[in-house]
C-alpha cells in the first residue's frame, strides 16, 4: 500500500497531523492527528508497504517487540483506511 497523495502531512501547533488536499476534502472534512511513530509511519508509505514491512520500520525505531508493532502498524493501516489515506 501507498499513502494517498491527496494527503499532506503538516505540522501545526507542534501536532503531525494529515491534511486532505484535493479530491480527498470532499471525501473527508477533517484532519488526522498522529503520534511520533504514525508520522514515521506515513513517511514509510511513500514507497509500497505491508504491514510486515511497516511494522519492522517501527522495530528499528523503537525497542518493542514484533507482535507489539505489527499490532500497531495493523491498527494504524485500518485508521487511514478508514478516511481514504492510504491507496
Amino acid at each position: 500500500m501507498f499513502r494517498n497523495e491527496n494527503f499532506l502531512l503538516r505540522e501545526v501547533a507542534g501536532s503531525q497531523v494529515l491534511v486532505p488536499v484535493g479530491t480527498a476534502v470532499g471525501e473527508f472534512a477533517g484532519i488526522v492527528t498522529l503520534n511520533d511513530a504514525g508520522a514515521h509511519l506515513w513517511n514509510a508509505l511513500e514507497e509500497e508497504q505491508t504491514v510486515e514491512t511497516l511494522a519492522s520500520v517501527l522495530i528499528g525505531r523503537y525497542d518493542v517487540s514484533l507482535e507489539q508493532t505489527t499490532a500497531d502498524a495493523k491498527k494504524f493501516i485500518e485508521k487511514l483506511q478508514g478516511v481514504g489515506a492510504v491507496d
